[in-house]
């Protein structure tokens, strides 16, 4: 709790409450119940105790306006009557266990959906870094949209498994498959801390094998400068286009004053020189850009590791946010902003139009690309993995390890393997010193 005082929790407390300032408000009237007010503005009935072994647990029981806090304090208590918790002897444990199978066997648990919706919705807005994107995932009609209606502790292991084969045989990578399962499987363990169900039903489902990630997803000399043909190609039409538009309306514009047409070009450069994502890139903004020292730092809040990372600029890099700096307004906060300038951009609406005039054939060479492309450069350059790992804001070097193969000392401590005596090791030991 975040104070030791207590509230009389009733109808009139909850019409009167501040949903504006998040916080928990404990009752006076049995212990561990509480009101508890979101960041969001949701208001639920809480109830905390110590399970078993001791380890503090916090339900849900309810929330307001569905239900008064008279019967949210009465769901507290029966969910207190029938689960185990510090100190209760064995007999007390049996009895509850018995309680517990009588009263599934009566109303059966939540639904899936439910649980979503009262639940697991809110946990993910509070915890998560994407929102609802897992709970969305197992709604939607490629995820588990069949399973929404059916009771939690009826949900069985084999129809996770089914589903999975249905969707292998219909085409679907296993990567996918796993990103679905992943899903579930973190709502059922909320489900588990919250003593919603007893067992997890997921416990014997795998992961299935993924192949290992590609790392040659990088260009060749030749298919960069087409993508930088292309983009130089896409910038002068929008240019031109710009230009027609001012004369059209009889506006005087000076394009010469302004190096880029849109955001498209200096974004593409800048992706092929950071080695960052593009929500990284397209978050971006201002204040974290250190013309004058010549580095840029994307803060932890937008990073997929939640730690910041600060890189030096090199000098196209430089060269391209000073020159989209010049171009910006004065008071701009993002880097890349929206048509109107109060938010960041969402997506390069124009990317695929650059990357298909440039007509990279030899692979599907995707936006975050750039960011494989940056890095199989530098380790091409002879540059150490530890420092590309930096680069990349990766959390263990293992993760940069797919680039190994492209180091040029790597490749000659390998092949130098062969320059060693061809020694059977059946050979006799005489033999060998002859």
């Amino acid at each position: 709790m975040a104070n030791h005082q207590k509230f009389k929790l009733d109808r009139a407390f909850m019409r009167a409450l501040d949903r504006t300032n998040p916080r928990e408000y404990a009752c006076n009237v049995l212990r561990g119940f509480a009101v508890r007010v979101a960041a969001n503005g949701t208001v639920s009935y809480t109830y905390r105790y110590q399970d078993a072994t001791g380890k503090p647990k916090r339900v849900t029981v309810g929330r307001w306006p569905d239900i008064d806090p008279a019967a949210a304090r009465e769901a507290a208590k029966a969910h207190g009557a029938l689960t185990d918790r510090k100190g209760d002897s064995l007999a007390v444990r049996l009895a509850k266990s018995e309680a517990r199978t009588t009263a599934q066997k009566k109303v059966g648990t939540i639904t899936l959906r439910a649980f979503l919706a009262d639940h697991y919705d809110d946990y993910l807005r509070t915890h998560g870094r994407t929102g609802t994107k897992n709970s969305d995932l197992i709604r939607s009609k490629s995820g588990f949209a069949h399973l929404l209606d059916r009771d939690l502790s009826a949900i069985t292991a084999w129809d996770v498994e089914k589903w999975r084969s249905e969707r292998l045989r219909a085409g679907r990578k296993p990567a996918t498959c796993n990103r679905y399962i992943n899903a579930l499987r973190g709502a059922f363990s909320r489900a588990v801390e919250r003593d919603i169900i007893e067992a997890h039903p997921m416990r014997s489902v795998k992961k299935q094998r993924e192949p290992e990630p590609d790392g040659d997803r990088y260009l060749m000399p030749e298919e960069e400068q087409r993508l930088r043909d292309s983009l130089d190609a896409y910038d002068e039409a929008v240019r031109d286009e710009q230009r027609n538009v001012a004369r059209r309306l009889r506006r005087r514009i000076d394009i010469g004053t302004r190096t880029y047409g849109d955001a498209t070009k200096p974004a593409v450069l800048l992706a092929l020189n950071l080695a960052c994502r593009r929500g990284e890139l397209l978050k971006l903004e201002w204040r974290h850009v250190d013309l004058g020292g010549a580095r840029v730092t994307f803060p932890g809040i937008n990073t997929k590791s939640a730690k910041s990372r600060v890189l030096a600029l090199n000098r196209e890099a430089l060269e391209v946010l000073t020159a989209w700096r010049a171009q910006c307004p004065a008071d701009a906060v993002f880097v890349f902003p929206n048509e109107k300038g109060d938010a960041p951009l969402c997506e390069l609406k124009n990317w695929p139009r650059v990357r298909d005039a440039a007509k990279i054939t030899r692979l599907r060479f995707r936006f975050h690309d750039a960011r494989h492309h940056a890095a199989s450069r530098l380790t091409m350059a002879g540059v150490d993995i530890y420092s590309v790992s930096k680069v990349l804001g990766h959390r263990d070097t293992r993760m940069t390890a797919r680039y190994a193969h492209l180091s040029p000392q790597h490749m000659r401590d390998v092949m130098a393997a062969l320059d060693q005596p061809n020694v059977n090791v059946d050979t006799p030991a005489s033999q060998k010193s002859a």
